[in-house]
């Protein structure tokens, strides 16, 4: 049955507004941020995204051709460490140091030693040491 404002026969009712929700006090994890927006510090990280930002930096001539990034990658705080492969042995493995900051990915050392100078040294123990 439909009614219309000259119809008094049936009562005209509102439905009372929701309740405001609460704000949550659970902490966002980082896989809810990482769903939304990806997450702040860029980690986890794939040898595809730092193969892209390797591309055209100064390091890029550097390093033996062509760039085969293996897959196991360290990644904290906004620093990564990848390993130019070894070609078959045939090269010396080389490290790759990358910083996340405004959203990208930017290759700042490479080298076969140590290169995590200005690496906070939290991070320097996950990623620079392996």
């Amino acid at each position: 049955m439909t009614t219309s404002a000259d119809d008094q026969s049936a009562p005209i009712t509102q439905t009372p507004p929701a309740p405001a929700q609460k704000e949550s006090t659970t902490p966002t994890t980082s896989a809810d941020t990482s769903a939304a927006s990806g997450p702040a510090d860029g980690c986890p990280v794939g040898k595809n995204v730092l193969g892209q930002a390797l591309r055209n930096s100064v390091y890029e001539s550097r390093l033996y051709q062509p760039i085969e990034l293996e897959d196991q990658i360290g990644c904290a705080g906004g620093w990564a460490m990848a390993h130019n492969g070894t070609h078959g042995g045939t090269r010396e493995r080389t490290k790759i140091l990358y910083h996340y900051t405004n959203n990208t990915w930017e290759a700042v050392a490479i080298g076969t030693g140590q290169i995590c100078t200005g690496v906070p040294t939290q991070v320097a123990n996950q990623i620079c040491y392996r």
